[in-house]
Parts: C-alpha cells; sequence; structure tokens
C-alpha cells in the first residue's frame, strides 16, 4: 500500500494517521523534524522523507523491512538507527 502526504506542509507526523500496514511511504518536502510517528509501520519497505528538517532518523530502527531510503536535503549530521535496517539496498 502506497501512502503520499503532499500539500500539507507538515511540521511532524503526529499530524496524519499513517496506515500500518503501508509499504511506501513519501512524506518528502514538509517541515518534519523526526521521524517518531512511523514507528508503528512495520510493513514498510519505501520511505521518503528527503526535502524536509531532519536532524536525526530517530523512529526509523523499528522499520526492519526497510529496502529504499531517500532522505536527501535534510539536516542530519548522522544515520544512526538505519544499522536495524538489516534489509536497506538503497539509501539516497
Amino acid at each position: 500500500m502506497r501512502y503520499k502526504i503532499n500539500n500539507h506542509f507538515i511540521s511532524s507526523l503526529s499530524e496524519v494517521v499513517i496506515p500500518p500496514n503501508v509499504t511506501k511511504l513519501e512524506i518528502c518536502c514538509h517541515n518534519i523534524k523526526d521521524l517518531r510517528g512511523i514507528k508503528q509501520c512495520n510493513e514498510l519497505q519505501i520511505l521518503d522523507c528527503s526535502f524536509n528538517r531532519l536532524k536525526s532518523l530517530k523512529g526509523i530502527e523499528q522499520c526492519h523491512n526497510l529496502q529504499e531510503l531517500y532522505c536527501s536535503f535534510n539536516e542530519l549530521k548522522s544515520l544512526k538507527g538505519i544499522e536495524h535496517c538489516k534489509l536497506l539496498q538503497e539509501l539516497y
């Protein structure tokens, strides 16, 4: 299941309800500062969180099925958390 959040300019994932069975989540081009709202997305395989204001990837450690991560154009200082994503094949 694909879920795309656009034209909302959200700053937190707590402002939206993300279906727990989502496999592809597109939350690019907002003002999101953290990924705490994706902890319940156990089936997530593709995450596009590019062009936000992320300072860390905290919250991503629960996404064990994640295969692709697009996180460019953020304020990331480290990639801590992706070590738990054992299936990760692509990182942008």
